[in-house]
């Protein structure tokens, strides 16, 4: 065991000349242990490779079952290897903790930090800031089943990685809880603050606040964090906010990517260039489902899906709440369409609300290629705003589409500066209201409550004594209802 306390590391160098080396300033094998504690720096070390080879552990290398605990204001800082500039751990355990730093570290995987088959807690107000990584993981890359625990205050800040500019993962389990934060970070490819990857698992939890993260490139995916491949929980109060991609300004899920945002949650605050300014669903079998009293709120795209944009199954239940949200084009609190000739699944259930939101199409939704339903006496779409379709947008495309509004559903005060300011229907898509609410919208030409043109089958009818009600209603034609051609 090593134990150094108030002491200093600097400007070491392992240095393999014709192979591999590790641990710049300090290396430990085989069930050995360091403690850095009381102020004790590392600095400007670093590990060396030449000839094809690797180095790891710019600060600290430690293999072999040893542990690694920085602890009581110590730090590593500026150091650099291929992997772990700050540190690198195979088959160990690792403590950040008690306000230790791991600042200016620089690698080509885990700036701060690798941690492959390990266990890794960074908590209580310790911070790993200014780190970089040329490939995956700007502060932190966890691969192999390793641990990742970040909670108690802990601070990840301005650091950068062409993937997962704050922590990446790969095949791991990882929790960020107690009020951590992760700030001012960025990727140029995917997942500002984090991305994980295939076969990770991640919680996002206990007031953990994500902010001012953004993803730089003109395909860059998940300003805040992408799920590719993975599967992801957000919940209790944890925020992320102000963050910016091309697609998914706080959020993106990939490929056989699972999103789950529960609790009172909260998306806001960001934007995407192209689709879903808070959330983009971009892979026909990735998955979002909300529920609890989540809120996705103020967020705008440049195309579709102001707050969120999806290509596989949305489900939103419970008391969730989507609003404030602007789509340049389609979809104002969601737009979601098939990237094929199969349909795509959409529950709204409960007591789920789409407000105060806008888009050319679809102020509230826009659906196309879907099968949907909306059902609950507390399912709320208000005061949103379209050309077409003030509350929701409905057509068909490749794939059928069947919508069902049922079970006391509201759409109200919603307007539409052409047609449709409850609800508009186009291209063979089929409309089943069925005991819900259609109330006082407009629209200024045709169908103030619902218009439906060429191709569109609307079926209103009683829901067990239940009957759909138009009331209130105002448009230029058909203040009510207006078919044409449907």
């Amino acid at each position: 065991a090593i134990r150094l306390a108030d002491s200093i590391i600097e400007r070491a160098v392992a240095d393999g000349y014709n192979g591999s080396s590790f641990g710049g300033g300090i290396s430990v094998f085989a069930h050995s242990s360091v403690n850095l504690e009381g102020a004790t720096i590392v600095r400007d070390c670093s590990a060396v490779s030449r000839g094809g080879h690797i180095s790891a552990g710019g600060g600290i290398d430690a293999q072999g079952n040893a542990a690694v605990r920085i602890d009581d204001d110590a730090s590593i800082a500026n150091c650099s290897a291929d992997y772990g500039g700050g540190v690198f751990s195979h088959s160990g355990v690792v403590f950040i903790q008690a306000r230790a730093r791991i600042t200016g570290c620089g690698a080509d995987f885990g700036g701060g930090l690798v941690a492959q088959w390990s266990t890794v807690y960074i908590r209580d107000t310790a911070m790993m800031d200014r780190c970089a990584a040329s490939t995956n993981g700007g502060a932190i890359e966890v691969a192999f089943h390793s641990t990742l625990n970040v909670g108690g205050y802990a601070l990840i800040r301005n650091c950068t990685a062409m993937y997962g500019g704050g922590v990446f993962a790969r095949d791991a389990v990882v929790r960020f809880y107690e009020g951590t934060r992760i700030e001012a970070c960025a990727a140029e490819e995917q997942g500002g603050a984090v991305l994980l990857y295939i076969g990770s698992t991640a919680t996002i939890e206990g007031a953990t606040y994500v902010a001012d993260c953004f993803v730089s490139g003109i395909y860059g995916q998940g300003g805040a964090v992408s799920v590719n491949g993975a599967n992801l929980t957000i919940r209790d109060h944890a925020t992320i906010t102000r963050s910016f991609s091309e697609r998914g300004g706080a959020v993106a899920v990939l490929e056989y990517g699972n999103l789950v945002i529960e609790g009172a949650a909260v998306v806001s605050e960001s934007s995407a260039a192209v689709d879903g300014g808070a959330i983009a669903s971009i892979a026909e079998h990735a998955t979002i489902k909300m529920r609890g009293e989540a809120t996705i709120a103020n967020s705008t795209s440049g195309r579709y899906g102001g707050c969120i944009y999806s290509n596989g199954p949305l489900e939103i239940r419970g008391k969730v709440t989507v609003a404030g949200c602007y789509a340049v084009e389609t979809g104002g609190c969601a737009y979601v369409t098939s990237l094929g000739d199969t349909s795509v699944t959409v529950l709204v259930l409960d007591n789920a609300t789409c407000q105060d939101s806008q888009a050319n199409i679809g102020g509230g939704y826009s659906l196309n290629d879907v099968l949907a339903t909306f059902d609950g006496m507390g399912v709320n779409i208000e005061r949103c705003v379209a050309t077409y379709g003030g509350g929701i947008r409905i057509a068909r495309g490749s794939a059928p589409t069947a919508v069902r509004i049922v079970g006391g559903s509201t759409i109200r005060q919603n307007t539409a500066t052409a047609s449709g300011g409850g609800v508009s229907g186009f291209g063979h898509a089929n409309i089943s209201i069925n005991g819900g609410f259609i109330v006082e919208n407009y629209a200024a030409l045709f169908g103030g409550g619902l218009d439906a043109f060429p191709g569109a089958l609307v079926l209103l009818e009683d829901n067990h004594g239940d009957w759909t009600n138009f009331s209130r209603n105002i448009a230029g034609n058909g203040g009510g209802v207006s078919l044409r051609g449907a």
